[in-house]
């Protein structure tokens, strides 16, 4: 897993390090130095997770659908869509990619408005 700094922090922000481990509102970032390496703690507000193209299985609708990560707003959170047996595409919006039952839904015409600036 990866993660973009969203902090100015040194010159680290922008750019991407692996993720060591998340515990909670933690994030251990892997930064890379001259001989080997340091681990940084971030609060999970100041980094991205990129989880974009990535699934993730949800329980919705008294069932469990295969979602896909599609975007990230840092205001809002990460934007997932999942597609029921009947054909109809819907769009949550979780705060954290590793928990997502705690969502809220949004239409298409929404999602476009707050991620694609």
């Amino acid at each position: 897993m990866r993660a973009r700094v969203l902090v100015s922090h040194i010159d680290m922000q922008g750019k991407v390090y692996d993720v060591h481990e998340v515990v909670g509102n933690r994030v251990t970032l892997k930064i890379p130095t001259e001989l080997s390496q340091r681990l940084m703690d971030f609060n999970l507000n100041e980094v991205e997770i990129l989880m974009e193209g990535r699934t993730v299985s949800v329980y919705r609708n008294q069932a469990k659908r295969e979602g896909i990560w599609i975007g990230f707003n840092k205001s809002k959170g990460y934007a997932l869509r999942y597609t029921m047996p009947n054909g109809r595409k819907f769009i949550n919006i979780c705060k954290t990619p590793f928990y997502v039952e705690e969502y809220t839904t949004i239409t298409e015409e929404k999602f476009n408005t707050l991620f694609n600036q």
